[in-house]
């Protein structure tokens, strides 16, 4: 922080101001008592050497305070421990500063500890909630696959969406301890392609989706659980949004030199430019979906995923042209990776 001498002058100008008029009363009652205006003169201008020396000295050292403070601040990472670590108040005002930090601080912790634990509740409550749905959900796919007919059909479409959608609110959940709950193992891109694609087989299925599937016994290190979940975002709104009847999915890999990249592209109405850049916001839907049709967390959560995962997810895109979703897992092993 710089330390403006303009305004410590203005800080100081009552004092300064007193100073002056106090040394204009003095130069009046000495030159009435009859003191030569030599002498008064020499006693002026050694009162304002005097004055400012003092002022210069408290502008230094105010300065070099300041200064050694900013660098104590500057240094830590955890910022709320300064007061722990920038040593003794040089004055009251500071340690009356000091003291109402610490309290401030310590009130900010409390209250973060609070909101911690109850985040930490309302997520275990959500995570507890969604198993406990999945249940009559998977029985009421089995009542309809036993019982089949046009009817049954359409009700097992609806309970598959809703299954993927409860998944994506579980993987919502836990998606910010990533660290904690993923394995990384090197195993071929099909035994993550093909399990994304079975949960969908029914809307592909329904919808009359093309499938062009190949390369996928590339191996990559990562974590399986996850990159399935990834590609089911990336594979639903290639599903949501190809055209009816005449849709067409390709899934794909290529080698390059830092890594192997996975593609997931389709011809449906795709991104128009503006939007495109806004695409990994959470709840943005765009102004060509239907926000019926779209939650707006897909590519939320397939970015922020691939972040922690420290994979790269690209997506190119133009309107009436289709979209291009790539993953990329870059060369390795595991512990030079992750």
């Amino acid at each position: 922080m710089h330390i403006s001498p303009g305004k410590f002058l203005e800080e100081h100008a009552p004092i300064l101001l007193l100073q002056a008029f106090l040394m204009l009363l003095l130069d009046g009652f000495l030159l009435a008592v009859g003191t030569v205006w030599e002498a008064v003169m020499y006693i002026d201008i050694f009162w304002l050497i005097t004055v400012i020396i003092i002022y210069m000295l408290k502008f230094h050292a105010l300065r070099r305070r300041c200064g050694s403070l900013w660098d104590i601040y500057d240094a830590l990472d955890e910022k709320y421990l300064f007061t722990e670590v920038a040593g003794k108040p040089k004055t009251q005002l500071e340690e009356m500063y000091f003291e109402l930090n610490r309290g401030a601080g310590k009130a900010m912790l409390d209250a973060l500890e609070v909101a911690r634990a109850q985040n930490l509740a309302y997520k275990e409550y959500i995570e507890s909630w969604i198993h406990e749905v999945k249940t009559p959900i998977t029985a009421a796919g089995l009542i309809c696959k036993n019982n089949p007919g046009e009817a049954p059909a359409a009700i097992l479409t609806e309970l598959s969406k809703i299954d993927l959608l409860v998944e994506q609110a579980l993987y919502y959940a836990r998606s910010g301890s990533v660290e904690k709950d993923y394995f990384i193992t090197y195993f071929p891109i099909g035994e993550a392609v093909i399990p994304a694609m079975q949960n969908y087989r029914g809307l592909i299925l329904a919808s009359k989706i093309t499938l062009d599937i190949h390369g996928l016994e590339d191996q990559v290190y990562s974590d399986k659980k996850w990159v399935t979940f990834i590609l089911q975002q990336l594979i639903s709104n290639a599903i949501k949004y190809a055209p009816p009847q005449q849709g067409c999915i390709r899934i794909y890999t290529q080698k390059e030199s830092g890594g192997t990249w996975l593609f997931v592209e389709d011809n449906g109405c795709g991104i128009s430019a503006a939007d495109l850049p806004r695409i990994y916001e959470k709840g943005f839907t765009g102004s060509c979906r239907s926000p019926k049709k779209s939650t707006g967390m897909g590519l939320y959560l397939a970015q922020k995923l691939c972040q922690k995962l420290e994979l790269t997810l690209n997506v190119k895109s133009q309107p009436g042209g289709g979209t291009t979703a790539s993953i990329g897992f870059p060369a390795g092993t595991v512990h030079q990776n992750f």
